[in-house]
């Protein structure tokens, strides 16, 4: 099953997205729980707001974690930057985020993550990702 829609595809010579605006969006779909390490995305917010006071980062997901997500970026005073939106996400100026802790023998196939970068990609939205599972080698030279 897919998020993307048809009209989300954009060739590349087409590409009019900015990322000069007000605000910019990270967008982290998926559960928020111990295997998926949720709680480093309240670091990567910390992180991405050191260097640009624009982002703020979107959850699209719940899970065992959801609280301690809120608590984390709040010990860290990025609370008010990050929204849990629980499964709908919005498209608009997003960066994806995968990350997952890595597991013994996990393949990229195993989860989600593919269609959650691929998708990401295909909107032509940057991603930001952990290397588990062939993560690597799928976003290998397609960036940064």
């Amino acid at each position: 099953m897919s998020l993307l829609h048809e009209t989300d595809l954009v060739a590349a010579a087409d590409d009019a997205r900015r990322y000069d605006g007000d605000e910019l969006t990270m967008l982290s779909v998926g559960r928020l729980d111990p295997e998926k390490n949720p709680l480093l995305l309240a670091d990567v917010l910390c992180r991405a707001l050191a260097a640009d006071q624009r982002w703020r980062l979107e959850i699209c997901g719940d899970g065992t974690l959801t609280d301690a997500l809120t608590e984390r970026a709040a010990a860290l005073g990025v609370g008010d930057r990050l929204v849990q939106r629980g499964l709908r996400p919005d498209r608009r100026r997003t960066v994806g985020l995968l990350s997952e802790r890595p597991r013994a023998g996990a393949r990229l196939d195993d989860r989600g993550g593919a269609a959650v970068i691929l998708e990401a990609f295909a909107a032509r939205l940057p991603v930001v990702a952990t290397d588990v599972g062939g993560v690597g080698d799928l976003v290998a030279g397609r960036g940064s």
